[in-house]
């Protein structure tokens, strides 16, 4: 498995216009093994370490698509629940840093920042009322809230 990350996938990204960015960004599990992707155009080197490769930046380097900046790699053999972090370089002479993955489906409890791979697949929805209910209370007639972040 080389890559989930389709060619419609980076031109919506490039445009600006990927609004399902979470089915390729993340951790993706799978019987063979788990597809990571991430997104740092600007950094050097990314690597996915964790307790299966003993946080050893070295073992898994991800390859960097030139065009969107989105480093990927399959890593066969990892077990739902793994920890994982990405390791960055942002340049060859630079010490390396760890980053949580903003796509993590789950992650370690506070004030441990691991991400876990997590199968959504398993995952038992429980939503449906609300989801029905959902469609009368969305209306272009009703007032919304708008929130403005600065990070």
């Amino acid at each position: 498995m080389e890559t989930i990350l389709t060619e419609k996938d980076k031109q919506y990204w490039q445009e600006g216009h990927q609004h399902e960015a979470y089915n390729f960004m993340g951790s993706h599990f799978t019987d063979e093994g788990v597809y990571f992707a991430v997104w740092a155009p600007n950094a050097y080197r990314v690597s996915v370490v964790g307790e299966f490769n003993n946080w050893d930046g070295r073992q898994h380097p991800m390859d960097k698509d030139e065009d969107t900046g989105i480093w990927t790699i399959f890593i066969p053999n990892i077990e739902h629940w793994a920890l994982y972090k990405y390791e960055l370089k942002t340049a060859e002479d630079a010490p390396p840093f760890l980053k949580s993955d903003p796509y993590a489906y789950a992650m370690e409890v506070r004030p441990k920042t691991a991400s876990l791979v997590y199968d959504l697949s398993d995952y038992e929805w429980d939503d449906g009322d609300w989801m029905e209910s959902r469609e009368q209370r969305q209306s272009f007639q009703r007032p919304i809230s708008i929130y403005e972040v600065h990070l």
